[in-house]
């Protein structure tokens, strides 16, 4: 009964969502081309945003930044997020998609909220045993705001165009940003590394690094950079990163439709395209262990979502260095 009143006010309301993902398409193609701002950042960030409405993940200060951010600023959350929010409420029905944490065995369909529960839960369990988190490729991201980490250093990284609006969306929403260490970088043109030792890094201190939505878009040279870099961090460092299975985009049948089907449309509609490097099929730990024990990583924490086992979708990796030696 929950689920049909909850599909009930979905088609009842679901123009305000049509008129809301309209305008938030024109928008992002907007931010593109007039600012140079990464669309793509905005995929995982709604996704939090829905599940924060519908209360499942809290996230107030998601909720705070959404409406400074030029895609989701007003009217496009109120249109684009009501449907979702009054059916969740009135019905008592939260659909598997946004359900958070996500039930086990974990489903494709819970990737989105699978993710933010990886970088949640491994965070929360570096924190202990680190004394700095860095987020590679930052975006939209709100865990540096969370008061339960205050007592750790946070550097997030990102394109100049994309942090320079999220600088100004937490300013604009009084959202406290002293304890951040901004460092606006492009990863193909410098070492991250380099920058971050020159706003104040200490690559002495054992780090946690935070790799969302990021491996996908780079390079193999970039991506082993990133890696070697890792492990030439303070004994204790550790990564964590999530990536696209190659065999999502090289396979045949209908399989394989659906990779380049994705690689179109977000072509089209943020502008980039997908680079893939990490396997996913039936020997991916022991292919993803191998190549980072070659960049003297190792790894700790995997998961490989597929669908109807056998089709690989979505992959989670968690590692640490191994070696003390240091640049």
């Amino acid at each position: 009964m929950r689920r049909l009143v909850f599909i009930l006010v979905s088609i009842v309301l679901s123009p305000l969502m049509l008129v809301g993902v309209m305008i938030y398409m024109f928008r992002v193609r907007r931010a593109l081309k007039r600012r140079g701002v990464d669309g793509t950042t905005y995929e995982p960030f709604t996704a939090r945003l829905v599940m924060h409405d519908v209360g499942t993940r809290s996230d107030p200060v998601a909720r705070r930044l959404a409406s400074r951010l030029t895609v989701t600023g007003p009217p496009v959350w109120a249109l684009f997020g009501l449907p979702m929010r009054s059916a969740a409420h009135l019905s008592g029905h939260v659909p598997t998609v946004f359900d958070f944490p996500p039930g086990k065995p974990h489903k494709l369909m819970s990737v989105m909220a699978l993710r933010a529960e990886f970088f949640d839960r491994t965070l929360e369990s570096a924190s202990g045993d680190v004394a700095q988190v860095v987020i590679l490729g930052a975006g939209w991201d709100t865990r540096a705001y969370n008061a339960i980490y205050s007592k750790l250093r946070f550097f997030e990284v990102d394109e100049p165009a994309t942090q320079q609006e999220k600088r100004e969306a937490l300013a604009s929403a009084a959202i406290d940003a002293s304890h951040v260490t901004f460092v606006p970088l492009d990863f193909n043109e410098k070492s991250w590394r380099d920058e971050l030792v020159r706003a104040g890094f200490d690559p002495d201190l054992p780090t946690y690094v935070i790799w969302e939505g990021v491996s996908m878009y780079l390079d193999q040279k970039v991506i082993e950079e990133t890696l070697q870099t890792v492990a030439g961090l303070a004994p204790g460092s550790m990564i964590a990163f999530d990536y696209l299975p190659r065999e999502l985009f090289t396979s045949g049948g209908f399989y394989g439709l659906i990779g380049r089907y994705m690689k179109f449309g977000f072509g089209l509609l943020y502008g980039t395209e997908f680079k893939l490097f990490f396997p996913g099929g039936g020997d991916a730990r022991d292919e993803v262990a191998s190549i980072l024990k070659g960049q003297n990583l190792e790894l700790r924490d995997f998961e490989v979502l597929a669908y109807r086992t056998q089709y690989p979708a979505y992959g989670f990796v968690l590692a640490n260095n191994v070696s003390a030696t240091r640049e």
